[in-house]
């Protein structure tokens, strides 16, 4: 597995479904073999241990950061996913956003928002909004565009903005990518051999095009980048990758501590196995924190990352 995961899991049909499920279950086979270990082949423990390791540790996501000073000017990103379209818990979802305070926020499924609780908040910061994306932020705006990340005749975007922090303009793209939701449940289905192969392996290649037309998109913007949002894509993925190629760094991998998981307490005995929302930023900015918000206000954690500018060159 961790083979596959080297090379890129959507290269494998089941290996881009291995994502999506609890990486616990890639430990299985360990600790079955483990106590049969102990019992008549003792010289084999090490090798059962250090896979158990590999599990734990990399491909379940594990980040343990040091906090670290850095000079320039402090910039606190919010993304969450607030899904509000199912009607969530809406003063838990206010109750993480003030206790986190961001200079930015980032939220995705946020229709009408303005027309929610989130007004009296709103009506205090600068914002930008289109279709389920709201930006709300300290800072000015200078401007923002909507960005195109359509697939297959579907029509898909993502919400771009420039800010002016301490002088120097910083960019900001909040992004939902293409759920694999629809596409795995054929897992829990006969239909799986007929048709549901082929759904994952559409899900899997829309989702990798978005990922690319975002990297597109970004490809001209020399100054400080941020891509916040719920890519739908763990850090293994092919989708995380094109990103981080590009010298995005996740926020949470290199300033995080723990798993950072973000989705799926509502599904798996209440604790979340997944991370597929992401703050992930340039070289111009660099995390020195980052963590996850509560599960009581929506499918999704927030996450939240402490980034700071560097000062422009005299």
């Amino acid at each position: 597995m961790a083979l596959i995961y080297a090379i890129g899991p959507e290269r494998l049909v089941w290996g881009g479904v291995l994502l999506f499920l609890p990486q616990l279950v890639l430990a299985v086979p360990g600790l079955i073999l483990l106590p049969a270990a102990i019992w008549r082949a003792r010289h084999l423990i090490w090798l059962l241990i250090a896979a158990l390791l590999t599990v734990a540790v990399p491909l379940m996501g594990f980040s343990w950061s040091s906090q670290q000073a850095v000079e320039g000017v402090p910039l606190r990103v919010m993304t969450y996913n607030v899904q509000l379209w199912q009607r969530r818990n809406m003063p838990a979802i206010l109750n993480e956003i003030l206790a986190a305070d961001p200079d930015v926020l980032c939220l995705q499924d946020a229709r009408d928002a303005k027309n929610t609780r989130f007004a009296s908040y709103l009506q205090r910061r600068n914002v930008a909004m289109f279709g389920q994306y709201v930006f709300v932020t300290k800072f000015p705006i200078v401007d923002a565009t909507v960005g195109d990340i359509s697939y297959d005749g579907e029509t898909h975007t993502y919400l771009r903005a420039r800010i002016d922090v301490a002088g120097t303009e910083v960019v900001i793209f909040t992004a939902h990518l293409v759920t694999p939701r629809d596409a795995l449940s054929p897992l829990r289905s006969p239909a799986l051999w007929r048709l549901g192969l082929s759904e994952i392996r559409q899900n899997q290649s829309q989702r990798m095009r978005q990922a690319r037309q975002l990297v597109e998109d970004s490809r001209g913007i020399a100054g400080p980048l941020v891509i916040a949002g719920d890519l739908n894509a763990p850090p293994a993925s092919l989708v995380t990758r094109m990103l981080t190629d590009q010298g995005l760094v996740d926020a949470f991998s290199a300033a995080g501590r723990g798993y950072g998981y973000t989705f799926g307490h509502t599904l798996l005995v209440g604790r979340p196995f997944l991370r597929l929302d992401r703050i992930l930023a340039s070289r111009h900015l660099t995390p020195v924190r980052a963590w996850v918000g509560g599960a009581s206000g929506s499918d999704h954690r927030p996450v939240i990352a402490d980034l700071v500018l560097a000062k422009p060159a005299r």
